[in-house]
């Protein structure tokens, strides 16, 4: 039974991007910069059973994209049925459906990847359990790119800076101020993920394995050409690997 908050949390998600399905990529141009994400997959497709790779949170579909590569079939789930419909002509399976509750059956995948989604929503202890449900035994889950709460305690003041130039961005492109209230909602966990909890939840649900590491990669390659989030000891996003 959904809390009211979960119910908002899951609206908000599903009418925003339906509302910016169609400016998704201006908004969000780091899906440009990610060329390790190809050899991540690729690695996942070696450890396990390549038959068939879930994409939660899909979008339009560029991890799907990545996983084609590497896996037999490829299914990507979204709640927007706005953002799966521009991946129409990309030749993988989509679904519109609730991460939370997958139309399907038990150890039926060989690997989950959930990208730059977590921190849209409330329920993690679900989503984890319904990862572990539908994966085959020594099947995997790979979490990437959401924000670490130890990176946002540590630099509140320049995070909020670059969140106001977003913001700033953001409307130049989007002319729906309706929007600006869901949006708070849609980024639920803007205060980051907090590890210990995560690791909790996915042995909880029956995960092993399970290991939690810190990065930079993907936020913008001017920075990572020089190295600046080393030199500074700054890695603000949270990967995860874990085995059924």
């Amino acid at each position: 039974m959904l809390n009211n908050l979960e119910k908002k949390v899951k609206y908000a998600n599903k009418i925003y991007f339906d509302k910016i399905a169609s400016i998704y990529e201006e908004l969000d141009g780091r899906r440009k910069f990610l060329p390790f994400l190809e050899e991540n997959i690729k690695t996942l497709a070696k450890k396990t059973t390549p038959s068939l790779f879930l994409d939660l949170g899909c979008g339009k579909g560029f991890l799907c994209e990545y996983a084609d590569k590497f896996f037999n079939k490829v299914i990507g789930v979204d709640i927007s049925l706005n953002m799966l419909k521009e991946t129409k002509s990309k030749g993988f399976i989509t679904i519109c459906a609730d991460i939370e509750n997958l139309p399907l059956k038990q150890e039926s995948i060989s690997c989950i990847g959930i990208f730059s989604v977590l921190h849209h929503c409330v329920n993690l202890e679900k989503i984890f359990k319904e990862c572990f449900r539908v994966l085959k035994k020594g099947g995997l889950l790979y979490c990437d790119h959401d924000i670490d709460k130890d990176f946002v305690r540590r630099f509140s003041i320049p995070l909020d800076i670059y969140r106001c130039i977003r913001a700033f961005f953001k409307k130049s492109y989007i002319k729906d101020k309706s929007l600006t209230s869901l949006e708070r909602l849609v980024e639920f966990r803007e205060k980051g993920l907090d590890k210990k909890e995560l690791i909790n939840l996915l042995k909880e649900a029956g995960f092993r394995n399970i290991k939690i590491i810190n990065h930079y990669k993907g936020l913008s390659p001017l920075l990572e050409k020089y190295k600046i989030f080393e030199i500074f000891n700054i890695m603000p996003l949270i990967r995860i690997l874990a085995e059924k």
